[in-house]
């Protein structure tokens, strides 16, 4: 049951496959914690409006898209999906990083594009390890401990941004995500390239 597997990742976080889904779940707590302050942010920063934040969206998406449809596979095939998810996860904690320093509505886009940056390298190397590093048999079962632990993630995010954003400032959900992308940084350090494959009988 995933239940059990859920458990066996939280008692063992340094076996291997569990270090990948540890990085998942805690990159997948900023990914989730951002986007109900993110229009809120540019109302209040740059005032922002319906009539014009779709261009903030149509940049995250398109950026995303070409990024997975022409620069994610050279890079994998020239770093590694180890060296690749790291650099996804620098990118993806330095937009967040330098979101909240912006002074003006093009740095701001600049700035922003290191998420989609971020999120297309780290996200798919991620899944790639897991693919390569579970047993085949339990592949499936570790794909529902992502997926829960991604649901838990999208209830707690919204939920301490929203909280962080009205008692502590309108900043402090972009930086606090970049601690959070550090931390999953610092577990990915960890994740060694040379780890064999699993065996898949």
């Amino acid at each position: 049951p995933v239940r059990d597997a859920v458990w066996e990742v939280v008692r063992y976080p340094s076996r291997p496959v569990a270090h990948l889904i540890w990085i998942y779940a805690v990159a997948m707590l900023a990914y989730n914690s951002t986007p109900p302050v993110f229009a809120l942010y540019l109302s209040q920063r740059f005032g922002i409006n319906e009539t014009n934040i779709g261009w903030f969206f149509i940049v995250f998406g398109g950026v995303g898209v070409l990024m997975r449809a022409f620069v994610v596979g050279p890079i994998n095939e020239r770093f590694g999906e180890v060296r690749t998810m790291r650099l996804g996860a620098a990118l993806y904690g330095l937009g967040y990083l330098l979101i909240p320093l912006a002074a003006s509505v093009p740095v701001f886009l600049v700035c922003q594009t290191l998420l989609p940056l971020g999120t297309a390298l780290l996200f798919p190397a991620n899944s790639a390890l897991v693919s390569h590093r579970a047993d085949r048999h339990e592949y499936g079962l570790v794909l529902g401990v992502q997926q829960a632990l991604r649901g838990v993630a999208s209830v707690i995010g919204p939920i301490w941004a929203g909280f962080a954003y009205q008692s502590l400032g309108p900043r402090v959900p972009f930086f606090a995500c970049a601690v959070i992308i550090a931390c999953a940084l610092l577990i990915a350090t960890r994740v060694r390239s040379e780890e064999p494959v699993a065996a898949t009988a």
